[in-house]
């Protein structure tokens, strides 16, 4: 399913300035055609929240849109990585089927070799041994610099 980009204009004139999802960042715009400079935050300062789907072995198939955004790394590279590569945290043995699973101070590894503190909670499928794990991120946490 498709999500559709936030579109943003200029609050004194109407002017499209851009379209974007904004997750953890706050963009400072300035509008061509009126020059009034604003600043667009996330839509929610609360939580954002993004989902990746593993198999039983933890390798990811399938990650939603916003863990691309969130982890700066296309789907396409999420997918096949085991999630210990990503979230080194993670203990796949501490997973038990149909069982809910709750990581309080959770952690993903970034490109840049920062963690993102996240808490995370595993959903199994109801139908296959695989399981989701939902990660909500705190923007406020991680606002600064991060271990």
């Amino acid at each position: 399913m498709e999500q559709k980009l936030g579109e943003y204009r200029c609050l004194a004139c109407g002017k499209l300035l851009f379209k974007g999802l904004l997750l953890l960042s706050t963009v400072e715009v300035k509008c061509r055609r009126c020059r009034e400079l604003r600043l667009y935050a996330p839509e929610s300062l609360d939580t954002v929240s993004f989902v990746l789907t593993a198999d039983e072995n933890g390798t990811l198939i399938e990650a939603s849109r916003e863990a691309e955004y969130v982890l700066s790394e296309p789907r396409e590279n999420l997918i096949g990585k085991s999630i210990t590569e990503i979230c080194p945290g993670f203990v796949l043995a501490d997973i038990k089927p149909a069982q809910p699973y709750h990581l309080k101070d959770n952690a993903f590894l970034l490109r840049d070799g920062k963690n993102l503190s996240v808490e995370s909670y595993v959903v199994h499928d109801r139908d296959s041994r695989n399981f989701r794990l939902v990660n909500i991120v705190n923007p406020i946490v991680n606002s600064g610099e991060t271990q």
